[in-house]
């Protein structure tokens, strides 16, 4: 056994540390920008409450790492979790209006087309993501 392998260990936790602690406050930082919180109100501005949208422009722009953390980062802001898998089929969802075999969600927000696995519930629309626990009422937009 390595005679030093206690402070490459230790230097090793450290490191880890640090990266966390620059990952967090680096979503914090661009989270605000990709975020909308509550649903949409006719006439511009949001309602306070239901799930939340992410701006699928925004979030293209970023790094694949980045994108990963920020979805895990909204769906903590809703009191739930992704696991990878989940995760990446919210990405892909995300950035190329594809869903993963295992995943639903509602393309256009017709309710006829709405469905629910794993917990959540996600919209893609022209420009946003919507996310959501079922817990919280699903309200569809007027059209």
């Amino acid at each position: 056994m390595d005679p030093r392998l206690r402070e490459h260990l230790a230097q090793m936790a450290q490191l880890a540390r640090d990266e966390e602690a620059w990952w967090t406050a680096e979503v914090a930082r661009v989270a605000p920008q990709l975020l909308l919180h509550g649903r949409p109100v006719r006439g511009g501005g949001r309602e306070a409450g239901e799930g939340l949208a992410l701006d699928v422009t925004r979030l293209a722009a970023l790094a694949p790492a980045l994108q990963r953390r920020l979805l895990r980062f909204a769906a903590e802001e809703l009191g739930g979790d992704l696991d990878f898998p989940a995760t990446e089929a919210l990405r892909m969802l995300a950035l190329f209006g594809r869903q993963d075999r295992d995943w639903s969600w509602c393309r256009g927000c017709a309710p006829s087309e709405r469905r629910e696995s794993c917990g959540w519930q996600f919209c893609r629309l022209r420009r946003r993501v919507r996310m959501r626990l079922p817990s919280t009422v699903w309200q569809f937009p007027a059209r």
